[in-house]
């Protein structure tokens, strides 16, 4: 497990434990942060599945939104809120992604049915 993700899941049990209000920020975690495909054999191609996540972006196939806020729900699950473009439009748009306990998955919990994607190396 990375130290990331480690400092995030103490910061997020912290604060539940209190009582507090869990963390809101502008930046995506680094746990969460890379390029993501829909298989392993997909990963370095341009497909409909590809994901790119940065601190401040999520990219998607066709569209690419700005991170306007993020509220982590879980030390594994966080709720994206970007304002996205792509194809001549702009919209507000919130994406709701649980990571794997190992990191290697990403499935984004906004679509139905559920979309799983694997990390790229």
């Amino acid at each position: 497990m990375s130290p990331n993700f480690l400092a995030l899941t103490a910061m997020v049990l912290m604060m539940t434990a209190t009582g507090e209000a869990l963390p809101q920020s502008v930046r995506v975690p680094p746990a969460f942060q890379g390029r993501w495909a829909s298989s392993p054999a997909q990963c370095g191609v341009v497909h409909e599945g590809a994901l790119t996540i940065t601190a401040a972006e999520v990219a998607f196939y066709a569209s690419r939104g700005k991170v306007q806020s993020v509220r982590v729900l879980a030390p594994r699950e966080i709720e994206v809120e970007l304002e996205s473009r792509g194809e001549g439009e702009v919209w507000r748009n919130k994406v709701r992604l649980l990571l794997s306990q190992d990191g290697q998955r990403l499935t984004d919990g906004t679509r139905n049915p559920k979309l799983t994607r694997v990390r790229c190396k």
